[in-house]
């Protein structure tokens, strides 16, 4: 059912591809939203299950959730008896690109939580996820890079929408402004996430590490080629190094500083008022007076961020501290925040805009 034959009133149907944490924290959000209804929640390997049973098991509650899982082939098999409208597909990489070709195939507007469709090289995806199996989707043109306050109009037309790497959402967010102004001549983004970024593993391969700050991908990481991309995408072409880590005794969160040299000197309110002006009107990203906590964005679709000068009050240094919810922001929320504006919905629907209203609800 297309967007148009949407009758007034009438709740969008989501399928759910995926039983990890961000369809976890995905399907607790549709399950809220006053505008889409989770219809399927499918898996292979967790097919038959409840989906509220198993996700006691993950440190994400979901409620009211009786869901049984289905198999992803009585989706694809016949799409039609379900008539869903939507999906949101969290399969890893390749096979959630191969889901996502198919699902469009049908006539379903797809927001691809994985990586398989992130990046517009095809050697560089290659590298980095494999073999490509959605050749002809990526083709297509069909495919929109879902970082929703830099693509936002394109979103809205989009039949596939990319939804951004954890670590990408904050990075690029936090460098588009002096992006866009061809202001950086180098960055260094040291980058610090919560266990649930490792995945429905994380807690036991850190078991051992606890209380630790443990950095990896030291031979290289798959989101700094898609970090790159999108800087390059506004304009800046200056080297990038990315070093992320996880906090062993921090479950969701992500905090990144982003520590900047500039091609010229800069003034620290020049660069506060940049940043000011590009975030005024987002409805989800905040330019605060003070470093911001990972606990101030816990559960919601928040990105703050906080600008500092490491040369007092002029020079060419300059350092971004982002913080947002992986999970949320990062992955499950953001893709929401696409799916509204993909149906002609307020992107703002059902997402709390703060803590408070998180809690509220």
């Amino acid at each position: 059912m297309s967007t148009l034959e949407q009758s007034a009133g009438e709740q969008r149907r989501v399928a759910i591809l995926g039983s990890g944490y961000t369809a976890a924290v995905a399907a607790e959000i549709i399950h809220h939203h006053p505008d889409f209804k989770l219809a399927v929640v499918a898996s292979r390997s967790k097919a038959g299950g409840r989906f509220d049973w198993i996700s006691q098991d993950w440190a994400v509650p979901l409620h009211g959730l009786p869901i049984v899982i289905e198999h992803p082939s009585n989706i694809f098999e016949d799409p039609e008896s379900w008539e869903l409208d939507a999906a949101l597909v969290t399969y890893a990489d390749a096979e959630g690109a191969e889901a996502s070709e198919t699902l469009q195939a049908n006539g379903l507007r797809v927001v691809d939580l994985g990586g398989g469709l992130r990046l517009r090289d095809p050697e560089t995806r290659e590298r980095w996820y494999g073999e490509d199996t959605a050749t002809d989707l990526l083709a297509s043109e069909d495919v929109v890079y879902g970082l929703t306050e830099l693509y936002r109009d394109e979103i809205r037309e989009a039949e596939v929408v990319a939804n951004p790497g954890c670590y990408p959402t904050a990075s690029v967010l936090g460098l588009a402004p002096l992006a866009r102004e061809g202001l950086i001549e180098s960055v260094q983004i040291e980058a610090y996430s919560g266990i649930s970024g490792a995945g429905l593993g994380g807690r036991e391969k850190f078991k051992d590490t606890r209380g630790d700050v443990v950095e990896y991908g030291r031979d290289g990481h798959r989101h700094q080629p898609e970090i790159e991309q999108e800087l390059a995408a506004l304009g800046c072409h200056g080297p990038v190094e990315f070093r992320p880590h996880v906090i062993t005794d921090v479950f969701q969160g992500m905090s990144l500083n982003c520590n900047v040299t500039l091609n010229r000197e800069a003034y620290r309110d020049e660069i506060e008022t940049l940043y000011q002006d590009a975030y005024r009107d987002e409805p989800f990203v905040e330019v605060v007076v003070r470093p911001p906590s990972m606990e101030a964005v816990r559960e919601t679709n928040l990105c703050r961020m906080y600008v500092a000068s490491l040369d007092i009050v002029k020079g060419n240094k300059f350092s971004v501290r982002v913080v947002i919810d992986n999970l949320w922001k990062g992955a499950s929320s953001q893709a929401v925040q696409n799916l509204n504006l993909m149906h002609g919905l307020p992107e703002e629907t059902g997402l709390p805009a703060s803590t408070l209203e998180r809690i509220a609800g």
